[in-house]
């Protein structure tokens, strides 16, 4: 007779547990955000939501304003993070367009974009979050600043001109994303082409 023991638990650290309760917070606050709106989602439901303990969020976030920071934070976080920086630097310059537009394209689509947009849409009459959340954003645009200098240096460019063609892809990117929510059916898909062809002939046009 063959006994069958079940492999031993792990157990996760203080730390570990720690991690996940804010993950679980802040994924429960843009599920929330999407789903009912910035107003509506109160900390009441993002706790219930998240399964935790109104303690466990004042643990980590001690006021909503802190909590939807830390969203807007994981967009910024996603959209830099999606691709391998150093690996990619090494591709054809056509590749590194399409995966940069790609990866701007899936975060812009998804519900963590929908979440900060509600958020944007909602904030006027919250003036010292506004000013936060303005300067996440000044920190964002200068970390993806140096993704483009790392990922398009020898395309001819300078910084301020790098600086310009991000601006445009990831405005454009937004807007297709909005247009999506209103036309669900459109051809994205050509969207998307496009604009990785338009950023590719602005970034050639300097190398020659």
């Amino acid at each position: 007779m063959t006994l069958i023991t079940e492999p031993p638990r792990v157990r996760r650290s203080q730390e570990q547990r720690s991690a996940e309760t804010r993950e679980r917070l802040i994924v429960a606050a843009i599920d929330c955000i999407e789903r009912v709106g910035y107003i509506e989602a109160s900390t009441t439901l993002i706790v219930q939501h998240a399964k935790v303990s109104r303690g466990a969020l004042q643990h980590h976030f001690a006021t909503k304003a802190d909590l939807i920071v830390a969203v807007i934070d994981r967009v910024s976080e996603e959209l830099n993070l999606r691709f391998d920086v150093a690996a990619l630097a090494t591709a054809p310059l056509d590749k590194r367009v399409a995966a940069i537009v790609d990866g701007y394209w899936a975060v812009f689509m998804g519900p963590s974009f929908r979440a900060v947009l509600g958020i944007s849409l909602s904030i006027a009459g919250e003036p010292a979050l506004a000013t936060r959340l303005a300067g996440c954003l000044d920190e964002a645009r200068e970390s993806y600043g140096v993704v483009w200098q790392e990922l398009f240096r020898d395309a001819g460019r300078t910084d301020e001109e790098l600086s310009a063609i991000r601006r445009v892809v990831m405005s454009a990117a937004r807007g297709f994303a909005v247009l999506k929510m209103l036309q669900p059916r459109g051809n994205h898909d050509r969207d998307r082409k496009t604009l990785c062809n338009i950023a590719l002939r602005e970034l050639r046009n300097g190398s020659r």
